[in-house]
């Protein structure tokens, strides 16, 4: 399992790294470079003579200057993996909120509000492009969620770096949130989640990477009638949208695994709600 640091320091993700070349034990060159913390020597990732050294310090520096030219935000936590091969940085848009239409069958009595956030990324180890996720943070239960698949990027994998595109990407990534992911969540808000509904959401998260025993020992989001430990949102005449957030309740509070692994099942999660 991947080792994960969960951080509300800016500064943790400063770290600096350099690029040696990698040769065998008997000492053969090859043209393979290793990507090195300076700061403990650890081993990052492996990677090609043309690849390009992003350093988080720079990449931060830049890219807060174009957020704040998007509206006010928060820094909310850091995430970093594998000793720094992949490090996350959450910003959250907490004064553009939108309210949620109280919809059918609703639970909540409260406002229902959800803010944009983006989170940017970094790797070292050759996974991740340098660009932003767009996604969500529901206030009434302190749920995050990354919306989509896609990866808004500056930059293709260190290849050749550019900084100029950072500000459109954000925006652009903003935009698909509203143009294409609040749409959809505010008919979930409408839909009635019936018990043939809940079948098929349930066969269709039996088709993703979500791993089964990790979801189905949590008591609150299991269907307690059912035998299937796929079952993992409740059968209550309630509607989509709140059926939907019982499952991100648990990646973001409960889930043990890395982050990288958590926004993989926050995208098998809107693949079975057909978001």
């Amino acid at each position: 399992m991947e080792r994960v640091k969960v951080t509300d320091k800016l500064q943790d993700l400063m770290f600096t790294v350099r690029k040696e070349p990698l040769q065998t034990i008997t000492g053969i060159k090859t043209d393979r470079f290793g990507i090195v913390r300076n700061d403990n020597n650890a081993v990052l990732g492996v990677v090609s003579e043309d690849y390009s050294i992003v350093q988080n310090a720079d990449l931060v520096e830049q890219v807060l200057p174009e957020l704040n030219k998007i509206g006010k935000f928060d820094i909310k936590r850091c995430m970093i993996e594998n000793n720094g091969a992949k490090v996350y940085m959450e910003c959250r848009f907490m004064e553009m909120g939108i309210e949620m239409p109280k919809g059918v069958h609703s639970l909540n009595e409260e406002k229902d509000l959800v803010f944009p956030m983006l989170t940017l990324s970094n790797s070292y180890d050759s996974t991740k492009k340098v660009g932003f996720m767009a996604g969500i943070f529901r206030l009434i239960c302190a749920n995050g969620a990354i919306a989509g698949t896609r990866m808004f990027d500056f930059s293709k994998k260190h290849m050749g770096i550019e900084f100029d595109g950072i500000g459109q990407s954000a925006t652009n990534a903003l935009n698909m949130l509203n143009t294409r992911i609040l749409p959809k969540y505010k008919t979930m808000v409408e839909t009635i989640y019936t018990n043939g509904r809940f079948e098929a959401v349930c066969k269709n998260i039996l088709e993703t990477v979500i791993v089964n025993s990790q979801l189905g020992k949590f008591d609150e989001i299991k269907h307690k009638d059912s035998k299937s430990t796929w079952t993992l949102v409740n059968t209550y005449n309630g509607n989509e949208w709140n059926a939907y957030n019982n499952v991100t309740k648990y990646l973001t509070h409960a889930y043990k695994g890395s982050y990288t692994q958590q926004i993989t099942h926050n995208n098998g999660l809107m693949s079975a709600f057909e978001i």
